[in-house]
């Protein structure tokens, strides 16, 4: 398989959690420069950190889909322009030096946002990852920007309550859990979610 290939099947990896396609389509010393605001799991190298990667996303988006537009390669890289979409259904986790910083509260809606990718590669395997993402699409999508003081409220709500600081400590044992499981060869079911998922005063 192609760089190019292996980079369609790291997207297959991100979106299902399946430790063999991302046992397959890194290296061993694969390293995600996006990892710091993600838990601290994800900056493992490897599969480990790209499984990690996975959990978390999956832990605050479901229904995860990449489509790929357009994919450029030469020897020492691959540049892919995607469509990354989901909807919204459990709590958006951001790190920042390994301590939660963020938790956005499930807002049940679909989001559709463009980025691109850059991976760096080394006889043949992804050896790197970083990214220009549409963050601030993302935010405006799923309801939190611009913020109003129904999103203030409930992102307070959240965090007096102790449910943010939940959300948090449940975020990262997913993730590792996704890191420890990176050898086994069927796909990494969907971590727990229904507690955050649904309407919330």
């Amino acid at each position: 398989m192609n760089a190019q290939g292996l980079v369609r099947l790291q997207y297959n990896a991100i979106t299902t959690g399946d430790p063999e396609a991302a046992a397959a389509s890194v290296a061993p010393d694969f390293v995600n420069d996006e990892a710091a605001a993600e838990p601290p799991a994800c900056a493992l190298p490897g599969p480990a950190g790209l499984l990690a990667t996975s959990a978390w996303l999956r832990f605050a988006f479901s229904d995860l889909e990449v489509v790929e537009h357009t994919s450029l390669a030469d020897a020492d890289h691959v540049l892919s322009h995607v469509t990354f979409r989901g909807t919204h259904t459990g709590p958006f986790t951001q790190f920042a030096d390994g301590r939660l910083t963020q938790v956005v509260p499930p807002t049940g809606r679909a989001f559709a946002v463009d980025q691109v990718h850059l991976f760096r590669v080394r006889d043949g395997e992804l050896v790197g990852h970083a990214a220009v993402r549409d963050d601030l699409g993302l935010m405006t999508q799923i309801g939190v920007f611009p913020p109003t003081p129904a999103v203030g409220l409930r992102i307070a709500w959240w965090r007096l309550t102790g449910r943010a600081a939940a959300a948090g400590r449940a975020v990262v044992a997913a993730s590792e859990e996704a890191a420890a499981r990176r050898t086994h060869r069927r796909p990494l079911t969907e971590p727990r979610i229904n507690e955050w998922a649904g309407p919330v005063p």
